[in-house]
């Protein structure tokens, strides 16, 4: 096992209550964002970190659940993309495209079995923010690896892009991130409305929150719960998921309130 030895990884994977093979995703994960952002020092693309994997590394310090992917928006021409993944311990697999986004799969082995990072661009869009793009350290509490300076955006920024999603869909992993960081969360209902003029929609951020609320009262918490706590270290992993949903309804009621 590249960079570790099986019995620090069972610790590890005994500490957090996650199966061994996710934590040495998360090790991997970790290797190859360090990857990417060090060969884009000579590639000069200009990357901005997005998604679960930023806001929980990021943001969520003590809080993190685990994470299988990098997202990143490009504003960038393509063309260096496969050099700057192209890392040592992986296999480069793809592109694939799919309208604006370009994929990868970083490919390991573990124990003998096949894994992958993906690894996905967003690309042609310019994203309006109500806070500029701040160089971070990632923080990974499951095994303790830092990796110093991404490239991300701001907290409110990328949890109006989580609201946005569980606008649509009910996935454990958003109610979970949306939960643990509104109370962090500084100028969130302004984010939203920026969030909501970057996909072009003719939606007020109270009407957008009041759509995600609406979407929350349909959730299933016993099939969240089967689907999202095994991603969940295990003395963080919620018994009751209703009440998660519940309190974060209340959360977004709270924006909805006149300041």
């Amino acid at each position: 096992m590249a960079g570790i030895d099986e019995l620090t990884l069972r610790a590890l994977s005994a500490r957090a209550g996650l199966p061994m093979q996710f934590v040495f995703k998360e090790i991997k994960l970790l290797e190859a964002l360090s990857g990417i952002l060090s060969a884009n020092r000579d590639a000069g693309l200009r990357l901005v970190m997005k998604g679960g994997t930023a806001l929980n590394k990021i943001y969520l310090r003590g809080v993190q659940r685990f994470s299988e992917d990098i997202d990143f928006d490009l504003f960038s021409e393509t063309n260096n993309l496969k050099k700057i993944v192209a890392i040592d311990g992986f296999e480069t697999q793809g592109p694939w495209r799919r309208r604006d986004t370009i994929r990868y799969h970083l490919a390991y082995n573990f124990a003998g079995q096949a894994d992958t990072v993906r690894v996905e661009f967003s690309t042609g869009k310019l994203l309006k923010t109500v806070n500029p793009v701040a160089n971070e350290n990632v923080v990974s509490d499951i095994t303790g690896n830092v990796l110093y300076g991404a490239p991300v955006y701001s907290l409110d920024d990328l949890v109006a892009r989580k609201m946005n999603a569980l606008r649509t869909r009910t996935e454990g992993k958003d109610v979970w991130d949306c939960h643990h960081a509104i109370p962090k969360t500084k100028k969130l209902k302004d984010a939203i409305s920026h969030a909501l003029l970057s996909e072009k929609l003719s939606l007020s951020a109270e009407e957008a929150l009041g759509q995600t609320i609406a979407k929350l009262g349909k959730i299933d918490p016993k099939r969240i719960m089967k689907l999202t706590n095994p991603y969940i270290p295990a003395s963080l992993r919620p018994d009751d998921w209703q009440s998660v949903v519940d309190e974060l309804t209340r959360q977004i009621e709270m924006l909805l309130k006149p300041d």
